[in-house]
């Protein structure tokens, strides 16, 4: 991963307005329906891969931190998009893809997966029968991408607070909201303090497994 020149302080918060979930997949022929049936047979079978796009990605980070809250071992497998992911999980060269929720959507819907979890804090509204990693038993402390938007550091409070109002009342905004279901997206919204404390507990998460996975000095 490419060194930056900034650091988080130097950036000033002003909200979240999106985020993007993601999830982790079987082929709807798989024998686990979820993650208490899924343990036991990576218990069993040592390695079962999954598919990722990239290191570095939270559909690599995701099911790296489950595995190791499960006490199970994965064998992940990176692919350069979700076209490769997917394809290799319907052929059954892969036992799980971790996936985005806009391309897992559709093949829900066609009944070609099975989705065992949603990586988000909370489930989302286009998938509402997806349980949280929290529902099932196992504390893994993940977020799924979100949208945010900031200013330098220094930037005046007023300016701040204007654009959050005006960004706020768009996401609020019922034609919004239509156009965000109808993409699979999910809004999301958090303040400037959530944003700085969502950002502290990340680093603090994540850094370890992207030096452990070589991404990082």
């Amino acid at each position: 991963m490419q060194p930056v020149n900034y650091t988080p302080e130097d950036l000033a918060p002003i909200l979240a307005w999106q985020m993007s979930p993601q999830v982790l997949a079987v082929r709807a022929d798989a024998p686990y329906r979820n993650l208490a049936e899924l343990v036991p047979a990576a218990k069993a079978s040592p390695g079962l891969t999954f598919g990722h796009n990239g290191k570095g990605s939270v559909t690599f980070l995701a099911p790296t931190l489950f595995a190791s809250v499960a006490g199970i071992a994965l064998q992940d497998v990176p692919f350069k998009g979700e076209a490769e992911t997917i394809a290799a999980l319907l052929g059954g060269h892969i036992q799980l893809g971790s996936l985005t929720q806009v391309a897992a959507a559709p093949l829900l819907e066609a009944g070609r997966i099975r989705i065992l979890v949603t990586y988000a804090k909370v489930r989302s509204p286009e998938l509402p029968t997806v349980p949280t990693f929290e529902e099932q038993g196992f504390k893994v402390p993940i977020q799924v991408p979100v949208g945010m938007l900031f200013a330098p550091k220094g930037t005046p409070g007023p300016i701040l607070k204007r654009l959050h109002d005006a960004v706020k009342a768009i996401i609020e905004d019922e034609r919004m909201k239509k156009e965000f279901a109808a993409l699979k997206q999910v809004i999301y919204y958090m303040d400037a303090q959530a944003i700085t404390e969502l950002i502290a507990t990340e680093r603090k998460t994540y850094l370890p497994i992207l030096k452990e996975a070589g991404l990082i000095k």
